[in-house]
């Protein structure tokens, strides 16, 4: 975020009430739009017009399939899904509908962006029925999901087209409103008969399930059930649909077969077998839209996993530095390398150097452009301070530790950093910036916790915290500001004023502080509404130009 020295006259204190906020912790703004796609099928029923209860009845078994150009393409596992979740979620009597979710672009082939075709066959008792919905909604923003009312189970081969009415071309107003009604109420005995005269149902008494049959199935279908196969932990069945997939391919080994092969012969503890075929894979992308070098990266982590459970570190070790070198971000690489050679190697100093290497390379002034004072870097000090800690280097790894949770670091309602600096102060109680860091993490959890008790309860622990630190002999004007950032939130602002201003007092070169006071002093009504030559704001614009990082 940059600060705007023009900023209109109007928008000055909201800018700088913001960015008051975002300076303790930013504020995640999060758009969701509103995906829809798919089909939503509300109610089955029997042939007898009965419920069906999809969770509980044992007669009824469903198979969904994505079609590209009629043919089966890959299995969906729908129902299973379906009723792993239900014995979850399940809390009362009521009937649950079935979806069937937007097909998606199938491995950019350009399919299904729009629309997708999806085969159900359902099997109840003694009926079979196979229905395939063409133009089914396809994935969109704007939250639409086609929607029908029932499904009676009767036996037949269906083609039901849904997207017909989605052009109104050649239908009056009245009867094309009808047509929709009828749509929407499903496949009932009545709607059937009514569609089928305007041939948007096509009904064939004979089913032809052939294209279940090993020879009608691409190997496309194969690759996706060798996946399913692997997240359910069966990678012999698994290993045995790849290599019936490699076969239809006609021996040819492709990407999707080595990313299979790796994580069958992973899942079945045979490290060697699955290091070979993600060596080969180096060069792939799990999906077309991936970054060619982030891909990359990914396979050589998928390596360096393999040969850790081998105890090949060192080739590991070259794995590493191999995604360093190539990585354009190189701050994660780094970090993960670092942690790999002090975990794995005993190499703590390596570690540390690299780290230090690394954070030599920051911008002096790299907050000029983010004076609300948050920082990329902060992860890297946070792991150094760690690494510091273990070799028993406390001063520094308090330091570093600080410098992570002023700028940003643990910046959500997770409390994982409040209980890592408890272990931390346990072990070290007279250390006061550890009260400091565990205030900052304190206090960053709260606006995530709904601004009520549990917030509050956040700030008093911060605000304790701060006190520990100064009792513990932290004379630092960072105490004061802090506490004054605390009291602003508590609505104390009498004393948070006193305290900002001897933060000002003690250190005069902190633009945070000025903007704290313009915050507090708004608070109070003491500014005047969208006056720019305000002086604490002044001073804060002009500070945050040249402030400097390798100051913390």
């Amino acid at each position: 975020m940059r600060c705007n020295v023009g900023t209109p006259k109007h928008l000055l204190q909201w800018l700088a009430w913001v960015t008051c906020l975002l300076c303790m912790y930013p504020v995640v703004v999060s758009a969701q739009p509103g995906g829809g796609g798919g089909l939503f099928i509300r109610n089955m029923y029997n042939r007898n017009l009965k419920p069906v209860d999809l969770s509980n009845d044992p007669q009824i078994f469903i198979r969904t399939f994505v079609l590209l150009k009629g043919k089966v393409y890959q299995e969906t596992f729908l129902h299973d899904q379906y009723m792993a979740n239900n014995g979850k979620m399940r809390v009362s009597r009521s009937y649950y509908g079935f979806g069937l979710p937007p097909a998606g672009d199938v491995d950019g082939n350009g399919y299904g962006d729009r629309q997708s075709d999806q085969r159900m066959m359902i099997i109840y008792n003694r009926d079979t029925m196979v229905i395939d919905f063409t133009g089914i909604t396809g994935e969109n923003a704007g939250g639409y999901t086609d929607v029908m009312d029932s499904l009676v189970i009767q036996p037949g081969y269906f083609t039901y087209d849904r997207s017909r009415l989605n052009n109104s071309t050649g239908y009056n107003i009245d009867e094309w409103k009808a047509l929709a009604k009828l749509q929407q109420n499903g496949l009932t005995p009545f709607t059937i008969q009514q569609l089928r005269s305007k041939k948007l149902i096509r009904l064939e008494a004979k089913i032809d399930l052939s294209f279940l049959q090993k020879g009608q199935l691409p190997a496309s279908f194969y690759f996706k059930r060798a996946a399913y196969y692997l997240q359910h932990n069966k990678p012999s069945q698994a290993l045995a649909d790849i290599r019936t997939a490699i076969e239809k391919n006609q021996g040819r080994v492709n990407c999707e077969a080595l990313y299979l092969l790796t994580g069958a012969y992973t899942a079945l503890g045979q490290y060697q077998d699955a290091i070979d075929h993600i060596s080969s894979a180096l060069e792939c992308r799990q999906n077309a839209w991936e970054d060619a070098i982030e891909a990359k990266a990914g396979n050589y982590r998928t390596r360096i996993d393999l040969l850790i459970h081998m105890g090949r570190y060192q080739e590991a070790l070259n794995d590493h530095n191999t995604i360093v070198s190539m990585s354009e971000d190189k701050m994660r690489p780094v970090i993960d390398r670092a942690q790999f050679k002090q975990r794995y190697m005993h190499d703590a100093v390596g570690s540390k150097n690299d780290l230090l290497e690394f954070l030599s390379s920051i911008p002096g002034d790299h907050l000029s452009d983010r004076p609300q004072g948050t920082s990329e870097y902060t992860d890297v000090y946070f792991v150094l301070a760690g690494i510091e800690y273990s070799t028993n280097d406390i001063i520094n790894a308090a330091k570093h530790w600080l410098k992570a949770e002023e700028f940003g670091y643990s910046v959500s309602s997770d409390e994982a950093a409040v209980r890592h600096f408890d272990s931390v102060i346990k072990a070290h109680p007279q250390l006061p910036e550890l009260y400091l860091c565990r205030a900052l993490a304190e206090f960053k959890r709260g606006p995530y916790l709904g601004w009520g008790r549990e917030t509050k309860a956040c700030f008093e622990k911060a605000l304790t915290d701060i006190n520990r630190a100064d009792q513990t002999g932290m004379k630092d004007y960072r105490i004061h500001m802090y506490r004054a950032r605390v009291l602003t939130l508590l609505q104390r602002y009498e004393d948070a004023l006193k305290e900002i201003d001897i933060a000002i007092l003690e250190n005069n070169t902190d633009p945070r502080c000025y903007l704290f006071r313009y915050e507090i002093r708004s608070n109070l009504g003491q500014t005047k509404y969208g006056d720019n030559n305000d002086t604490d704001y002044q001073r804060y614009l002009q500070l945050a130009k040249q402030w400097r990082w390798d100051n913390y």
